[in-house]
């Protein structure tokens, strides 16, 4: 397993046109940051773009398509302009006080 992680890290050397040996011992760390941030900016952006095209906003789809910004538009949609579904709780829930009664 050592000598396979090894020459991956190597091939990824020089891909990057770094010389043998630059990354020395940080090879195999930078190499799983990597691969675990383009892991969680796919994921992102495949939530964007499934809560986009089912709220029928194609501008919104077509710019996450398109747009490569390392998960900032995908997690802005998400939070900020997703159209929230009738079936999940919105942020106004209401309130009860001592009486069981509920404060609109």
């Amino acid at each position: 397993m050592r000598g396979s992680m090894f020459r991956m890290v190597h091939s990824f050397e020089q891909m990057a046109g770094l010389s043998t040996g630059t990354l020395g011992a940080w090879g195999p760390l930078v190499l799983l940051l990597v691969i675990l941030a383009a892991a969680f900016i796919i994921i992102l952006k495949g939530f964007a773009l499934w809560y986009a095209a089912r709220a029928s906003q194609k501008w919104w789809f077509i710019a996450l398509l398109v747009l490569n910004t390392l998960g900032i538009l995908e997690a802005v949609y998400l939070l900020f302009f997703r159209k929230k579904e009738s079936g999940e709780i919105e942020e106004d829930v209401e309130e009860e006080d001592e009486g069981g009664e509920a404060n609109k």
